[in-house]
């Protein structure tokens, strides 16, 4: 199976040395012993792959924005949560998760954690025992409003990087390459 996936990448490669980025594939050299194209495989280049790029530039970003917050005392996912909450005014922990791409228990122990912190308060929905709403503490609000313009300062240091043009076809590509793929993100 897996010679046959190779001879099918191969035969998408549309010259040697060409590359399919998104692969983190670019076309071997002929093989001394071989006829031509049908003895191109594919080369594996990790540096190449989008999935790398995209994961590096996205750890990157993350620990520029978490030594911002590290004064602070929060997590990027409290962040989120303080973000989310405060600024979006969503309120139940299962659309927080939902938001923020937690499961519902990490997002459970990350409440406790905030709520033990002073962060936010759960409080019971009226007319619904089950139900419990997360609200913003003085001082979560407090955070939320200091670490908001830091948090538009990590990503204008990319953003400057890129021309108006490229960032808007940056926000384009990402969102046809995010459109239609189910499944939360565990570990955000």
């Amino acid at each position: 199976m897996a010679g046959k996936t190779a001879r099918k990448m191969a035969g998408k490669m549309a010259e040697p040395g060409a590359t399919a980025g998104a692969e983190g594939l670019t076309a071997s050299p002929e093989r001394p012993d071989g006829d031509g194209a049908a003895d191109r495989l594919p080369t594996y280049r990790l540096h190449d792959g989008l999935g790398y790029k995209l994961s590096r530039l996205s750890r990157t970003m993350q620990r520029r924005f978490e030594a911002e917050l590290a004064p602070f005392g929060i997590s990027r996912l409290a962040w989120c949560v303080l973000a989310a909450a405060g600024l979006q005014g969503i309120s139940a922990p299962s659309a927080l998760a939902d938001y923020i791409g937690i499961n519902r228990t990490a997002m459970s122990r990350l409440l406790k954690e905030m709520q033990a912190a002073g962060l936010v308060r759960r409080e019971r929905v009226a007319g619904d025992g089950r139900a419990a709403a997360v609200t913003l503490t003085e001082k979560g609000r407090a955070i939320c409003e200091a670490v908001r313009p830091l948090s538009a300062q990590v990503a204008e240091h990319f953003y400057a990087k890129l021309s108006k043009v490229e960032a808007a076809a940056l926000h384009g590509a990402l969102d046809r390459l995010l459109a239609d793929e189910e499944g939360r993100l565990s570990g955000l």
